[in-house]
């Protein structure tokens, strides 16, 4: 999720150590992990590789906004 955030802070013309940075930033000013963990409460296992990647699609945009529900 860090990664596609700074991605998308990259194509806006960040620099890329900036964009990094600021997205990694983002990423713990969200406390994104704990509403990670609300939305996937089964094992791993449970879910496929298409749940995480829809998930991640969703959410990596995490800056000012609420996740997306299930």
């Amino acid at each position: 999720m860090i990664l596609k955030h700074a991605t998308t802070l990259r194509a806006s013309g960040t620099l890329l150590v900036s964009a990094l940075n600021q997205a990694e930033s983002d990423y713990q000013k969200s406390a994104i992990g704990l509403q990670v963990a609300q939305y996937f409460t089964a094992a791993p296992q449970e879910y496929s590789v298409q749940d995480f990647v829809d998930f991640i699609t969703r959410n990596a945009n995490f800056v000012g906004g609420d996740l997306a529900t299930k």
